[in-house]
């Protein structure tokens, strides 16, 4: 396992940007890896019909459902240094 990028515990869901956050540290550094909802239902095959109107909880639980997927590509992008412009991570 490669220690150079650990991921915290901690995700939040920005409601008005419609996506899933969540933290890798990086040399001390901490990395937002951002998922937009379109990408996580995808992943989750979740058939949400009015994805403005989705609870904290729902979104969360999903994440949670294949976070390790995420971790996976996440950690692939940091080690490509394939950041945006604000150093974050666009999965």
């Amino acid at each position: 396992m490669n220690q150079s990028v650990i991921f915290t515990d901690l995700v939040e869901w920005d409601e008005l940007q419609q996506t899933v956050i969540f933290i890798a540290q990086v040399q001390g550094m901490n990395v937002n890896c951002i998922i937009p909802i379109a990408k996580l239902l995808e992943k989750t095959q979740d058939k949400a019909s009015d994805v403005v109107q989705m609870q904290q909880e729902h979104v969360l639980a999903l994440f949670e459902r294949v976070r390790f997927d995420f971790e996976d590509l996440a950690e692939e992008l940091i080690e490509a240094e394939e950041f945006d412009e604000q150093g974050n991570i666009l999965l």
